[in-house]
């Protein structure tokens, strides 16, 4: 009998625990595809010896066994070979692991009632483990800042796009990464595919076994790099569309021609099998055609995000918001963009974030991810750039992650630093954000909240509260 970890699976070994997780979590997907992601399994450390025998590639159970009695001492080969099938056949039905009599054969047996099951062995083996430290289990890479495009809304500012990743550096990340069992890296700038050896780093990631996001507006997307991506079934790529009309398009990213170029480039990903989501923010310049792009989207499997409240640069100019949405847009947008389903969900959410206590940590910054900018520079996360915890120029990765002191700081910002969040009658309808606040208050305060943004989840109360009373719905 052959066993290895399932196509979409990864598993993580850590000090006090093991970890499976499904790349689903971490890759964007086709629309159609409404396959519920496996919920993240953690196991014991006598449960992670046993995962760690296992690869993609299929392993005879007789050779994972000879390996494991030189662990297991004491342990008789018929009765750990015994329990280390019958691990195995629970992780293989819970849709974890795969396996058959033959390395061409494995076939995944599932069970679809036993998806968000758990690992319930009585013995040594297989208990779930407890203790979960900050495991970095993410990093989000700025390989260039440069761009190809200027678009109006971006938050990063056009002047400070100067900075390209060494290669060296790269190659540092991923190893440190890998060195710290990481999962996921996002690559993007600026313009990633402007990097001259972005093929390369598309080869490495794919080698230490990551799941990899792009993000990407494709314009320079080469038949070569093309080829490069397709190799990698844990990579998927998102982009930017902002209108099917391409002079509203072209109009947002000041770059002729890149409406055509981007379109084409999405299909010739689909033709290749890469799963691809596109970005549609919501701004003044295609609010009345931004919803052709979630059509056109639809027609070909795509899931189209469309985040109607763009947020201010990190240079805290806020010259890039002349272009978001008045207040009176945004009710006119959300009606277009959410089904009942969509509704029903917010409402569903509301509920759960009000039950949060103020004890809790106020966001996940921190805790499962981090972000490196060019020059090397590490900082919290997607929009702060300013807030650098640390630089790879002059530390490791792990001893930041561990040990600076911004990082530790951020961790222990709780839900009561912010007072009038938590005694809010919209509470459950916004997102305390200290990224957002930072950037959009001209002295950077995390703790003053920004007051747009709790207009806006008035603005989505109310639609919540209508939805309520026009389907006899009580909040419970």
């Amino acid at each position: 009998m052959y066993f290895k970890i399932g196509d979409n699976i990864f598993f993580r070994k850590y000090d006090e625990y093991g970890l499976l997780v499904d790349n689903s979590l971490y890759g964007y997907r086709l629309l159609s595809d409404n396959t519920l992601p496996l919920e993240e399994k953690y196991v014991s450390p006598s449960a992670s010896v046993i995962l760690s025998m296992l690869s993609r590639k299929p392993k005879h159970i007789d050779d994972i066994i000879a390996k494991l009695m030189r662990i297991f001492v004491g342990v008789g080969y018929d009765e750990l070979k015994k329990d280390v099938v019958e691990f195995y056949k629970e992780l293989s039905n819970e849709g974890y692991i795969v396996y058959g009599d033959s390395p061409e054969n494995c076939q995944t047996f599932f069970l679809l009632n036993k998806r968000d099951g758990a690992v319930h062995r009585k013995g040594k083996i297989a208990k779930e483990g407890d203790s979960k430290k900050y495991s970095l289990r993410s990093i989000h890479v700025e390989i260039v800042n440069v761009c190809n495009e200027k678009c109006v809304h971006c938050y990063i500012p056009h002047d400070y796009k100067t900075d390209v990743m060494s290669s060296e550096m790269f190659d540092s990340i991923i190893e440190q990464g890998r060195g710290m069992n990481i999962i996921n890296i996002t690559i993007s700038g600026g313009e990633p595919l402007l990097h001259k050896d972005i093929i390369a780093f598309m080869h490495k990631c794919m080698k230490a076994d990551l799941s990899v996001n792009l993000l990407t507006n494709l314009v320079c997307l080469t038949d070569e790099l093309l080829k490069e991506m397709k190799k990698n079934p844990l990579l998927s790529v998102q982009t930017s569309l902002y209108s099917m009309n391409p002079s509203i398009h072209d109009s947002i990213t000041k770059l002729q021609g890149s409406f055509y170029k981007t379109r084409d480039n999405i299909l010739r990903l689909l033709s290749v099998g890469i799963p691809v989501q596109i970005s549609c923010p919501v701004m003044q310049q295609n609010k009345s055609t931004f919803y052709s792009v979630v059509e056109w989207g639809k027609m070909h499997d795509i899931a189209v995000d469309t985040n109607y409240v763009i947020f201010g640069a990190y240079d805290v100019c806020n010259s890039n918001l002349v272009n978001r949405l008045s207040l009176d847009d945004i009710k006119d947008v959300f009606d277009k963009v959410n089904s009942s389903s969509d509704i029903r969900f917010l409402i569903e959410k509301a509920k759960h974030v009000c039950m949060y206590s103020k004890q809790e940590p106020v966001c996940s910054v921190c805790r499962y991810n981090i972000c490196i900018a060019a020059n090397g520079d590490v900082f919290p996360c997607v929009g702060w750039e300013k807030k650098v915890v640390g630089s790879l120029k002059k530390d490791t990765l792990k001893n930041i992650w561990y040990n600076a002191d911004g990082i530790r700081k951020l961790r222990n910002i709780t839900n009561a630093r912010f007072h009038k969040c938590i005694s809010c009658a919209h509470r459950g309808y916004c997102k305390i954000c200290m990224m957002i606040n930072f950037n959009e208050n001209p002295d950077g305060n995390i703790f003053d909240v920004n007051e747009f943004y709790c207009k806006v989840a008035e603005i989505i109360h109310f639609k919540a509260d209508e939805f309520i009373k026009q389907n006899g719905l009580e909040e419970k």
